[in-house]
């Protein structure tokens, strides 16, 4: 409707002779006011209002006027016609009243608007509750109890189980309520909200229409009016009687296989038929699927509850997840004639291989037995082999039946190892002469002038003393001896008698970079002093957590050598070494801490160079890059060329969905790390490992023995099971570190001079070739092997 148009403030004062004596008036108008009320809520189970219409009244000192508008939503725009306003606005009383489809009017309330010709502020009065059933003190439903049955399924109806229809059961029922006010007179139109306590007995709905489901129970049917007056009856549903059952109702099936779930009814005379319409649930997805039909696939290993469930009946079945057959068995390591020395005792290992030729990684417990207990005994279930008397033995492991065979040769005795390194004084660096080493075989040394030392007659697993006065004795455990050759090994330190001091650190998760809070440090006095097999309990010295900047502190530790042994939830445990020395704080580069590899895979970590030093400088002598290269056996079908490479111009190979090696990690800047895992996901076979001077321009030419502080450290099944430096003093680019045969690391060591090895050809016989070999030594590992 078009506005009258009013008097502007201006003419007004040109129209009037005293302005300040005579009020301004405007004409009468029309005025448009929204509204945003807040009714009154019904309680949880009341009823439901529909509200049609808002009719507004306004009210001034002298005038009213009546406006009418339809609900959309909550909200409704009323438009008042001959509104008199004097001056900007006017007050005037709102009163409203909404009413339903049937014209009653159920809410009111009362607002004060400044009321200005046009569109106005919106308005957002309450409105209360006021039907006439507002009066109602009690209420009665129109029956005491109810009684239905289950008529039973038609033909293609799938809500319920496929019984035979009987007609004349009563399904449904219609039920009312009376109201009465405190004088006990009937209140009549009560409105009430209506609720079934349990939907799978009967559903209800807004008119009061009760229908029975597919059950065999009663529960209660509640109505309430707007007040939370309230009445409750019973009413109890019965049907023919019949349960689901599943077939079988529990089963083990292994992992990537299937096995078929049937649902039953099973109706009052036991007879058992096919139910028409299933849905099929699995209470954990990432242990056991099932699709439509109740095909369940297992995905990993443990036990998941399946249920079927078919008209508002349900039925559960246990599903065990176990480990696959295997299919073959290989023992480790493979090799043609393996040596022990009488007295000796070495661990093998085996691998259970699936039907898809894929490792199965739980499966650890082999049954162990051997063909000549004179020869050579094993532990039935670690396959620890000792050797007892000369001659020649077969070592034998077997799962579900597959079996492989290990041929061990028993001799008087092995050649000795030999260790070869340097002691120095923790204090200044400085080397220490005539320091004695003793090895538990009866083998001594001193050290020299320069503070070096060569140590013969050793055999792998023997404990070295090492002792000079003004000095903290320490003791080298489980040093790694291989028969016949010499090992170099890092210098280690003595630290002077007396005092206490203190180690400090940052532990770096190697994969990320980023610090690692909450890592265990367990500190044990000596050289690679940690649990092992043939020392599990060693005496804890000392434990310490990183706080949120990865750091720990251990303080006021007594002088002397310590093995540090950094773990946590989900981490590879790592070793690592230091020393205590009187009225000092030791601190260490950043501990990289590998994440847990999974699957029985490894993680191998390559660093290089210091903190701050900068590799672009030649007098530094850091390369800025060194290449982690893996090489390892082609999976049938993919099988040309024999061997794959994973290097940073090859990240990843792959097997299908599996990956079996990826580059996890490349950095180029003097430190690392370069980060590469491997999961041996098949067929088991060598794998070697190398490290190759990648960098460009400045640093190209450097040997990699010559970089500081380089060296390998690879991890499994959650702990470190080697660490290598390369050989000091040697010429060439391409560090040859070790093999891996999928249960131990053999080391190989040579430094050659051999271009890129991603460029090299990869026969069968060799893998990788390279140019001949410069050197014969042998990497320089950590005084700890894999037990």
């Amino acid at each position: 409707m078009r506005a009258v148009r009013l008097l502007s403030a201006m003419a007004a004062a040109v129209a009037c002779v005293t302005c300040a004596e005579q009020p301004l008036v405007r004409k009468a108008g029309y005025a448009r006011v929204p509204l945003s009320p807040s009714f009154a809520v019904a309680p949880p189970g009341g009823p439901r209002i529909d509200i049609r219409k808002i009719r507004g009244v306004l009210f001034g000192s002298r005038d009213s006027t009546v406006a009418e508008a339809s609900v959309r939503g909550d909200s409704a725009i009323l438009e008042f016609q001959s509104v008199v306003v004097h001056g900007d606005s006017t007050d005037y009383v709102l009163k409203l009243s909404a009413t339903d489809a049937g014209n009653v009017v159920v809410f009111s309330g009362v607002d004060t608007l400044h009321v200005k010709p046009g569109d106005n502020a919106p308005a957002t009065p309450n409105l209360n509750y006021v039907a006439p059933d507002l009066t109602a003190t009690s209420i009665d439903i129109s029956v005491a109890a109810l009684a239905l049955e289950w008529q039973g399924a038609a033909v293609g109806d799938t809500s319920c189980l496929n019984k035979i229809p009987n007609m004349a059961a009563v399904t449904q029922q219609k039920v009312t309520v009376t109201g009465r006010n405190a004088a006990n007179q009937t209140v009549p139109n009560v409105r009430v909200g209506w609720t079934s306590l349990d939907p799978t007995a009967f559903t209800v709905d807004t008119s009061g229409l009760v229908k029975a489901k597919c059950s065999n129970k009663s529960a209660k049917l509640v109505a309430k009016t707007f007040l939370s007056v309230t009445d409750t009856i019973e009413v109890t549903v019965t049907a023919p009687a019949f349960s689901l059952r599943m077939r079988p109702d529990s089963s083990n099936v292994a992992r990537g296989a299937t096995v078929q779930l049937i649902a039953e009814v099973v109706d009052e005379t036991g007879s058992a038929v096919s139910a028409s319409s299933v849905g099929w649930f699995s209470a954990d997805t990432t242990r056991a699927k099932v699709n439509a039909t109740g095909l369940v696939t297992g995905v990993s290993n443990g036990r998941v509850l399946i249920t079927a469930a078919s008209g508002g009946r349900t039925t559960v079945g246990v599903i065990r997840v176990v480990r696959p057959l295997a299919s073959k068995v290989i023992a480790l390591p493979v090799v043609g004639l393996d040596s022990l020395g009488i007295g000796q005792t070495r661990g093998y290992f085996a691998k259970a291989l699936d039907a898809a030729n894929r490792v199965i990684p739980e499966a650890q417990v082999f049954a162990w037995t051997t063909t000549a207990a004179g020869v050579a005994t094993v532990n039935a279930t670690t396959g620890v082999a000792t050797a007892v008397g000369t001659g020649t033995a077969k070592i034998i492991a077997t799962l579900d039946g597959k079996a492989d065979t290990i041929d061990v040769a028993v001799l008087t005795s092995l050649p000795p190892g030999f260790l070869k390194g340097k002691i120095t004084n923790a204090a200044d660096g400085t080397p220490i002469s005539g320091a004695s080493l003793a090895g538990s075989s009866g083998v001594s040394t001193t050290t020299a002038a320069d503070g070096s030392f060569l140590l013969g007659g050793l055999q792998n697993g023997d404990t070295v003393g090492i002792t000079k006065i003004g000095f903290v004795n320490t003791i080298a455990w489980n040093v790694p001896a291989f028969p016949g050759k010499t090992l170099e090994v890092p210098t280690a330190s003595l630290s002077p008698t007396g005092g206490t001091g203190s180690i400090s650190g940052k532990v770096v998760n190697a994969v990320t970079g980023a610090v690692v809070s909450g890592i265990t440090v367990t500190g044990y006095k000596g050289i690679n002093a940690g649990p092992s097999s043939r020392r599990p309990n060693p005496t804890v010295d000392f434990t310490e957590t990183t706080n949120a900047s990865g750091i720990f502190t251990a303080s006021a530790k007594p002088a002397g050598t310590y093995t540090l042994v950094f773990g946590a939830s989900g981490y590879s445990e790592t070793f690592g070494g230091s020393n205590v020395v009187s009225g000092v704080t030791k601190v260490i580069n950043d501990v990289l801490i590998a994440p847990a590899a999974v699957g029985g895979g490894i993680y191998i970590v390559v660093t290089w160079g210091k903190s701050g030093v900068d590799c672009t400088i030649t007098a530094n002598n850091i390369p800025c890059n060194l290449d982690a290269h893996l090489t390892g056996p082609r999976i049938a079908p993919d099988t040309i060329p024999p061997r794959f490479q994973v290097f940073s111009g090859s990240v990843r190979y792959t097997s299908g969905i599996d990956t079996i090696a990826n580059l996890d990690v490349s950095a180029i800047n003097g430190r690392g790390p370069e980060i590469l895992s491997l999961r041996p996901a098949a067929a088991v076979g060598e794998y070697r490992f190398y490290v190759h001077n990648a960098t460009l321009g400045t640093g190209s030419n450097k040997a990699i023995a010559d970089s500081s502080a380089a060296r390998v450290d690879v991890y499994q099944d959650g702990r470190q099971i080697g660490t290598f430096f390369p050989p000091a003093g040697v010429s060439g680019n391409l560090w040859n570190v070790f093999k891996y045969d999928g249960a131990r690391l053999l080391p190989i060591d040579s430094i050659t001079t051999a271009a890129d090895p991603a460029i090299l050809p990869a026969p069968p016989s060799s893998g990788l070739r390279a140019a001949p070999t410069t050197s014969a030594g042998r990497p320089k590992p950590v005084l700890r092997k894999p037990d």
